[in-house]
C-alpha cells in the first residue's frame, strides 16, 4: 500500500531482531520504520527515527 501511494520503501533483507533492523535504517538515513501487526486485529505502527516517537498508523492514509 505504501509503494502504491508513492512512498519509497525497503524491506530488511533477512530475519533479524528489531534492534538490528533499526540500526540498519539509521545507517541508511531512513527516517521511518514501519511495523506491521504481529497479531490479527492489532494496528500497524510507525517509528520516527529522528524523534523516537512510535504511533499507530494506517498504510492507506499515513502521510509521513
Amino acid at each position: 500500500q505504501l509503494r502504491e501511494r508513492g512512498f519509497n520503501t525497503e524491506v530488511y533483507h533477512q530475519a533479524a531482531k528489531i534492534g538490528k533492523q533499526i540500526q540498519y535504517a539509521v545507517k541508511k538515513d531512513i527516517p521511518f520504520v514501519w511495523f506491521p501487526p504481529f497479531d490479527d486485529g492489532r494496528p500497524h505502527e510507525v517509528k520516527n527515527l529522528a524523534t523516537g516517537e512510535q504511533v499507530e498508523a494506517d498504510p492507506a492514509s499515513w502521510n509521513g
